[in-house]
């Protein structure tokens, strides 16, 4: 995971318990950075009625997951992230982030 950089919705919430994971095994924190995708998909659809949550933005988009499984929830959030940036039109990360007032945070 070093110098990558991390989608998470509700990214704290994961980020918390990565850190305790890592500190736990005794492992050390890769240089990473990450940013959430709740609040990426709270600045590109305000409105959303039904909420921002991986499930309700999941369903809004037409995205077939099953929750709670690792690697379902890490392709839907990739997934809103995509759609996100089709909104403003960006063509890569840094500008997608920059559009939607989304900043990077240090693991």
């Amino acid at each position: 995971m070093d110098d990558s950089v991390l989608v998470a919705h509700n990214a704290p919430f994961d980020m918390r318990v990565l850190r305790a994971s890592l500190a736990h095994y005794d492992l050390a924190i890769p240089w990473a950075e990450y940013f959430c995708s709740v609040s990426l998909s709270r600045k590109a659809w305000k409105q959303l009625p039904g909420g921002h949550s991986l499930g309700a933005m999941c369903s809004y988009h037409d995205i077939r997951f099953n929750h709670h499984r690792a690697g379902d929830d890490a392709k839907a959030c990739a997934l809103i992230t995509l759609k996100a940036f089709e909104t403003v039109e960006a063509t890569n990360l840094t500008e997608g982030l920059s559009k939607l007032g989304i900043g990077l945070k240090r693991l």
